[in-house]
């Protein structure tokens, strides 16, 4: 087994590239919402991430590892990936980009939550539960501070926030799913490859189902989509498992916190978005609660990530 490096001026710069990347999905996601629905781009972009992660596993000749349970497990985990990025979609439709990606970023703080409750060795120490507290007042604020927003039409960005708010929950479940089941002894590969299979057929059922299939086809839309699956569903997997494979998953995942920063920085200079100052506030103490409680989550920043690309 490879020995794994500390972090080093190369791992930092690609980690700071890949929460670059996953900071901006939401801003890309927003920006064509209205040619193009949230669902559709997850369930096309998805797909598409899927097939390549095929081609990768076929070319390298790696087969599937069927343990007992495991197809189910990844099935499960990659319905609440649907389920999570419709929230997050449907979401979009009514509050703002920097809203969003910092209430679906409080994953960590359900994760911990239920991981006490769940497995033994992930009983929360006296600095998680301080992280909490802190989180869940900062998302408080953070929600509060939506009823002067004015990012959405409607005016109900409330709705918005409760929905990635919800979107966050969701993938918690995704990422105990995987934590507690044969999932967290198999390829992270064909769990990602499951994933995203089943989080697409989720998603276009959806869309088939409940939405107007209407698209606006344009430039700007189609290098959206690009973006969103060639850079954001495949090439920061690629920058993330070779950063695992190569470094301390700890060290690593220490920095993941500050892409909900990004996202906020993304939303405001790309889609001129506005910002409050008790959404601020409330924005900087979940981030000092989710530094608190990554020293106690560390561990699953394998599979909380697999859920998210």
């Amino acid at each position: 087994m490879t020995q794994r490096k500390s972090l080093d001026l190369l791992a930092f710069t690609a980690m700071i590239i890949f929460c670059l990347i996953m900071g901006a999905q939401q801003t890309a996601m927003k920006d064509i919402a209205f040619d193009l629905s949230p669902t559709l781009q997850v369930a096309i972009r998805s797909s598409l991430a899927a097939c390549m992660i095929w081609c990768i596993m076929f070319a390298k000749n790696e087969s599937f590892n069927w343990r007992p349970g495991a197809l189910k497990f990844a099935l499960l985990a990659g319905s609440f990936m649907g389920v999570e990025f419709l929230l997050l979609g449907k979401a979009l439709l009514y509050t703002s980009a920097a809203h969003s990606v910092v209430f679906l970023y409080s994953a960590p703080i359900f994760t911990a939550l239920l991981l006490h409750f769940k497995v033994k060795e992930e009983r929360l120490q006296l600095v998680q539960w301080l992280g909490i507290l802190s989180a869940f007042v900062g998302l408080a604020l953070a929600f509060l501070g939506g009823s002067s927003l004015t990012a959405s039409a409607s005016g109900d960005v409330w709705v918005g926030d409760a929905l990635a708010i919800a979107a966050a929950l969701v993938w918690s479940l995704s990422t105990v799913t995987i934590r507690g089941s044969v999932l967290a002894h198999i390829s992270v590969k064909q769990t990602l490859f499951f994933q995203l299979l089943a989080c697409s057929v989720v998603l276009f059922v959806y869309a088939i189902l409940m939405e107007p299939l209407v698209v606006h086809v344009h430039s700007s839309l189609i290098w959206n989509m690009v973006f969103q699956t060639v850079v954001v569903s495949f090439a920061a997997f690629l920058i993330w498992f070779w950063l695992l494979n190569h470094y301390v998953a700890a060290q690593i995942s220490g920095l993941s916190f500050i892409t909900p920063m990004f996202g906020v920085m993304f939303g405001v200079v790309l889609l001129g978005e506005p910002l409050e100052m008790n959404f601020l506030v409330g924005a900087a103490l979940v981030l000092c609660g989710l530094v608190c409680i990554n020293r106690k989550v560390t561990k699953l920043s394998e599979a909380t990530s697999t859920a998210n690309c």
